[in-house]
């Protein structure tokens, strides 16, 4: 579908495991035709393939658990002990009971205030990219 000087694409994922409701996955193209076509085709393939989940009304803390998951097989044993140590100590307890879909950026905001309270700007910045990476993990990296 073209949308002003790009294209959008559309590709269908599957049914919620909670709600039942559909799931699309969306990206916009800044190219051609042609161009938006062979991201489609990657897309449609990607998505038989069961690469894209359709968790978005699981829990925050599900969701890091799969990405904790998915990590092991390629990170060192150390590097996820260090992350496991950040989800346990720091997201579960304070954001973990919360539905991904009902996530919103006040609750990142406060979340993130919170933490420049006890934690330096380095600890602070890898639990921004540990959430990152999980969030960006559950959309199929289409955010």
């Amino acid at each position: 579908m073209r949308r002003g000087d790009a294209w959008r694409v559309h590709v269908y994922v599957g049914r919620d495991e909670v709600t039942g409701k559909q799931r699309y996955l969306t990206r916009t193209v800044h190219g051609t035709k042609r161009e938006a076509e062979k991201v489609l085709a990657t897309l449609v393939v990607d998505a038989s393939k069961g690469k894209f989940t359709t968790r978005a009304s699981g829990t925050l803390e599900g969701l890091l658990k799969d990405w904790l998951a998915n990590l092991e097989q390629h990170a060192s044993p150390s590097t996820i002990a260090t992350y496991r140590g950040y989800v346990q100590r720091w997201i579960v307890p304070r954001l973990g009971d919360k539905k991904i879909d009902r996530l919103r950026p006040d609750d990142f905001d406060r979340f993130y205030a919170e933490l420049r309270k006890h934690l330096g700007a380095a600890s602070v910045l890898k639990i921004h990219k540990i959430l990152l990476s999980a969030l960006q993990q559950a959309c199929g990296g289409g955010c």
